[in-house]
């Protein structure tokens, strides 16, 4: 069909209520339809679960399987849809070739999914955890090791003059401290101001925090760094009285790939706890997710040493499963919550901040009470604190595992 013919089509099947004749794919991984556990018990419909039983013949029971859309990182779902093999019960070694691994990966994509289909078929292989691997990375660290995460936002419009349409604004802040002792400490920073170019004060305000030491900086994904160069761009084209000091700090702890803007990695280089997830743990928990709000229940669940210092995060269901801390939280805005924006992202590390950006901009451009700010401010925060909170979680448990 043309363009017109295409569009004509699908606004007569809509306003005739026609179900298109479209087959099962691996599109059918994003669907919006898909309706969550919760969703079901408020007596909400799966417009997911009723395309395959319509199309791949499938029973209600199956969708209690373990679907292939859940393995991570799976490039071959055509192929397996084509033959009909939907559940990773159907997997077997095989379907998994020992490819090549990238430089900077220590176990193979194929490796990994092999680990999480193998406990998914034999779940008393329990977690899987590379304790070597793990030792090998935490003796490069030094004390005290500071845990950051980063919220910021891309708008088509900016709303501060003279800034570029999608240009990089960092708002928020956390940074959590472990010492030698095991000590945790926190601080944080917001900016709430209206209209206020945020960027130059928040790397102020970062540099405040970690320069009064030598120790390792962990970040979970590289969007840190990605953020921190983007400031560096700012500041040189500026005229900051404290540009270059600013740089120089920015230069020390980030990597550049760039020759216009320059080449390196810093002395005190952020270090990736994802790539530790992916190349040294697993846990059925996780299912087909490296995301941090997923790992974080997983290392609670495989850690005593970590339920133990933290008990106020520990909570369970009926089925004496450890229930996500990130679904204790309060509502950023009233009838949105962090999790809820999980279905309007794919990336992991944009799941995560969809809320927080959604929140700051709502700051920004509409009008509201100062009670209402004031909520608002207060849920990011703790938003952000939990993320670094989580990060710490994972290296004690990881740290002390089986413990």
């Amino acid at each position: 069909m043309s363009f017109e013919e295409c569009v004509k089509s699908l606004a007569i099947a809509y306003q005739d209520q026609k179900k298109l004749k479209i087959p099962v794919s691996t599109t059918c991984k994003s669907c919006e339809y898909n309706a969550s556990a919760d969703n079901k018990l408020a007596g909400l419909k799966s417009g997911f679960e009723e395309c395959w039983m319509e199309k791949a013949g499938l029973k209600q029971a199956d969708f209690e399987k373990p679907h292939i859309f859940e393995i991570w990182n799976l490039r071959k779902g055509k192929d397996l849809i084509n033959q009909q093999r939907y559940f990773i019960e159907d997997m077997n070694r095989e379907d998994f070739a020992v490819d090549k691994t990238s430089s900077k990966r220590l176990i193979s994509p194929g490796e990994r999914q092999w680990l999480q289909v193998e406990r998914v078929q034999n779940p008393a292989l329990g977690s899987y955890h590379d304790k070597s691997g793990l030792d090998s990375e935490f003796k490069k660290l030094q004390y005290p090791i500071h845990f950051i995460d980063f919220e910021a936002t891309r708008n088509a419009i900016p709303y501060i003059k003279g800034l570029r349409p999608y240009a990089q604004l960092a708002f928020l802040f956390s940074r959590h401290t472990i010492d030698s002792g095991a000590e945790v400490t926190h601080g944080e920073w917001i900016d709430t101001q209206r209209g206020h170019y945020p960027n130059f004060d928040f790397i102020r305000n970062l540099k405040s925090q970690l320069d009064k030491d030598n120790g390792s900086i962990l970040i979970y994904s590289s969007y840190e760094n990605t953020v921190l160069l983007e400031i560096y761009d700012f500041l040189n084209a500026s005229n900051q009285h404290d540009k270059t000091e600013l740089m120089e700090f920015i230069q020390t702890i980030t990597w550049s790939t760039v020759p216009e803007r320059g080449i390196w990695a810093g002395d005190r280089k952020m270090i990736d706890m994802r790539e530790w997830v992916t190349d040294f743990y697993y846990s059925s928990v996780m299912k087909g997710s490296n995301s941090i709000k997923v790992v974080l229940p997983a290392i609670m669940s495989d850690s005593k040493y970590v339920r133990e210092k933290y008990p106020e995060w520990v909570k369970v269901d009926a089925q004496r499963t450890i229930i996500n801390p990130y679904k204790l939280l309060p509502p950023v805005f009233d009838n949105f919550d962090r999790m809820a924006f999980e279905p309007l992202m794919d990336e992991d590390e944009l799941a995560d901040g969809g809320a927080a950006m959604c929140a700051y901009n709502l700051m920004q451009f509409s009008e509201m009470s100062d009670a209402e700010r004031t909520k608002i401010v207060t849920a990011l925060l703790t938003y952000c604190k939990l993320d670094t909170l989580a990060m710490v979680m994972l290296f004690e448990g990881l740290s002390n595992f089986g413990n």
